[in-house]
């Protein structure tokens, strides 16, 4: 039994794309210009700003999109950053109150504000000071801010309100890291909008979560120490390594090899009202969904569905030993999960 090395967290969690993962994101937007369809004139005009910058040797000053939903604004944005190969910052203006906070947002700590309780209720974080690397404070308020809640984070957090009500889930570091974690990762804990109490639902390292529609059921993805080797009740789905929800132990999942296929993790779905674990099991998720999907999990999970509509189950991808990715449904009780598909990634249709 071994550790996770310090190279091998770093390569899950960097803050970047190899190009090996720009081109597989690809089948989720496009990442170019040539490949954005049905507003020819908005591709023009925009790409003759990015050549001029590109002349320059530089990036365009400022660029402003608006419109309705639905148009491509968010495209367009990402489409920028690849095309100029930079990174992109995504908030909105309540997440901004001071200098500090928009420091936050371009050093990547921080996260979009999200919204809950049908708009009743709001969240998001803002630095402690002007250094965003000193950690900050999760702001949880009425949208009249005539309620207002504060937690202190140590750094990168990522949160979402429960879908039925104004709990919301968050995972932070507790204290400030020095270099900061380039994304949010902690133990699991949930915040009352109302009350301010605050409760951890799973210690550790967490890197995603994802609410059940029905909000009884989170899912929850953490790092675990590695070990060589399969698991007790290591159970096959298809032939995807993917433990089996009985007799789990937690230092068991495979080891970060060079050519094994995927990342250990493993995953936990916890009862949002009383914290105990109703089933968890050890797996090894696609390269693209680690890289690409994780680190962005709160982001994905406004608009695409990983949990069934009727709260029975998740779909994730995962990697087999024969090197291929195949989609799997996995039961929230801990029964065994089925294999529907081969794919880099799926999501349940709304």
């Amino acid at each position: 039994m071994s550790p996770i090395s310090d190279e091998d967290l770093a390569a899950l969690v960097r803050p970047y794309a190899d190009p090996a993962e720009r081109a597989a994101e690809s089948v989720l937007r496009p990442t170019s210009l040539a490949e954005f369809e049905g507003q020819p004139r908005v591709s023009d005009q925009l790409g003759l700003v990015l050549e001029a910058a590109r002349h320059r040797g530089g990036v365009p000053d400022h660029v402003l999109l608006s419109g309705p939903p639905g148009l491509g604004k968010t495209t367009l944005a990402m489409i920028i950053a690849s095309e100029m190969n930079a990174p992109l910052r995504i908030s909105s203006g309540p997440a901004i109150q001071h200098a500090g906070d928009l420091a936050a947002i371009l050093s990547g700590l921080f996260r979009a504000p999200a919204i809950g309780g049908g708009g009743a209720s709001r969240a998001y974080v803002t630095a402690a000071g002007d250094d965003p690397a000193s950690g900050g404070q999760l702001v949880v308020e009425a949208r009249d801010r005539s309620n207002r809640q504060e937690i202190p984070v140590g750094g990168a957090a990522a949160f979402s309100f429960d879908p039925t009500s104004t709990t919301l889930a968050f995972i932070a570091p507790n204290a400030a890291t020095d270099p900061p974690a380039p994304i949010p990762s902690g133990p699991l804990k949930t915040v009352d909008a109302a009350t301010g109490d605050v409760r951890t639902l799973l210690e550790g390292n967490v890197l995603a979560f994802f609410w059940s529609p029905d909000g009884q059921t989170i899912a929850a993805l953490d790092l675990r120490p590695a070990d060589s080797g399969p698991g007790p009740g290591q159970a096959r789905a298809s032939g995807a390594r993917l433990a089996s929800a009985a007799s789990v132990a937690t230092t068991a999942l495979p080891a970060f090899a060079a050519g094994t296929p995927g990342v250990g993790l493993h995953l936990s779905f916890i009862d949002a009202a009383s914290g105990a674990i109703r089933s968890e099991r050890d797996l090894r998720v696609s390269d693209l969904f680690a890289f690409q999907v994780l680190p962005y999990f709160d982001q994905y999970a406004l608009s695409h569905h990983f949990w069934a509509p009727d709260s029975s189950s998740i779909v994730l991808p995962v990697a087999e030993e024969d090197g291929l990715d195949r989609v799997v449904v996995i039961p929230a009780d801990g029964s065994d999960p089925r294999t529907v598909a081969t794919g880099w990634i799926g999501f349940w249709s709304p």
